[in-house]
């Protein structure tokens, strides 16, 4: 069977090792999502990298500066608008080990405060954790067709550059 028919499948939590990553669904408060969204304002930067933990699967070769504030926020609005990841068990389509990380910066230069981080799953359940490095929550990009687009656009990329994820 092929890796990306195998990607198709819906998989139990043990059913394959490495296969399957975030089977328990885990929600974040809305006093966190309050607090980061009150921090938008000073998301001046973005800073996108990728890595991955599969060394037959190495992560798409994409590193992109965002200084561009207003694409920035952009960016910060819609990783926040993605909906809490429900509790509960999952049957996940395979994780590759490729993941994705957003750092929000307060300004335009090395060494400057980080806002936010969001880690991003592209494949697997696709979720999303942000912090502000105090308070966490974990987001779901899912259940949002929009959000790769969007990214990718805030990015000024091809959305096929990050998602979706395919092994090579």
């Amino acid at each position: 069977m092929s890796l990306s028919r195998l990607k198709s499948i819906p998989l139990t939590c043990g059913a394959a090792l490495l296969l399957v990553a975030g089977c328990d669904g885990m929600s974040g408060t809305d006093a966190t999502i309050a607090a980061l969204r009150a921090q938008v304002a000073t998301a001046k930067t973005l800073e996108f990298t990728t890595w991955g933990t599969i060394p037959s699967n190495p992560p798409p070769s994409v590193s992109v500066t965002v200084s561009d504030s207003a694409l920035a926020q952009a960016a910060y609005d819609a990783t926040l608008d993605l909906p809490t990841m429900p509790s509960g068990t999952y049957n996940c389509p395979a994780d590759f080990g490729v993941t994705y990380q957003l750092t929000f910066l307060n300004g335009y230069a090395k060494g400057l405060s980080t806002v936010m981080t969001a880690t991003i799953d592209p494949d697997g359940c696709q979720q999303v954790q942000v912090t502000d490095g105090s308070e966490s929550a974990t987001l779901w990009t899912a259940t949002s067709a929009d959000y790769w687009s969007s990214l990718a656009t805030d990015l000024g990329i091809a959305e096929s550059a990050i998602y979706p994820y395919s092994p090579p």
